[in-house]
C-alpha cells in the first residue's frame, strides 16, 4: 500500500557539491534562507548553525535532525569566499514535506501476500 505521510522539516535552500574542503555551492534555491543570508554559488559551506560540513558526507540529515522544532532560532552560516572567512545571518525555517513510500499491507489477502513475496524476493 502506498504510505504518505507529512513531514516539518526545517530548510536551508542550497544545492552543494561536497569534497575534502567543504561543501561547494552550486546552486541555490531563489528566495531561500541562504540566498537571503547572501550565500553566492561558488561559496564553500563551512557550517551551519553547529553543523560542520567537512566532517559529514551528508550535512543535510543532521542539520535537519539538530535543527528539527525550531523555527525562528539563529543559524549562522559560515562560509568561504574568494580566501575570506564569512558568517552570514539567518534564521531557521521549516516547510512541509509529502513524502511518500510502499509499506505492506497487513490486510492483504495471501494471494496478495505470495504475489508481494514474488516480487520482493525475486520468486
Amino acid at each position: 500500500r502506498l504510505v504518505t505521510d507529512t513531514l516539518t522539516v526545517p530548510t536551508l535552500g542550497v544545492f552543494t557539491q561536497a569534497d575534502s574542503a567543504g561543501a561547494h555551492v552550486t546552486q541555490l534555491v531563489p528566495g531561500g534562507v541562504a540566498a537571503r543570508a547572501g550565500v553566492q554559488p561558488g561559496d564553500v559551506l563551512l557550517s551551519v548553525g553547529e553543523v560542520r560540513t567537512q566532517t559529514s558526507d551528508d550535512f543535510g540529515a543532521e542539520f535537519r535532525a539538530r535543527y528539527a522544532g525550531r523555527a525562528g532560532a539563529p543559524l549562522p552560516i559560515v562560509v568561504r569566499r574568494g580566501g575570506r572567512t564569512l558568517t552570514l545571518d539567518a534564521r531557521v525555517e521549516l516547510t512541509q514535506q509529502v513524502v511518500q513510500s510502499l509499506g505492506v499491507d497487513p490486510r492483504a489477502s495471501a494471494k496478495a501476500a505470495r504475489i508481494r513475496a514474488g516480487i520482493f524476493h525475486g520468486q
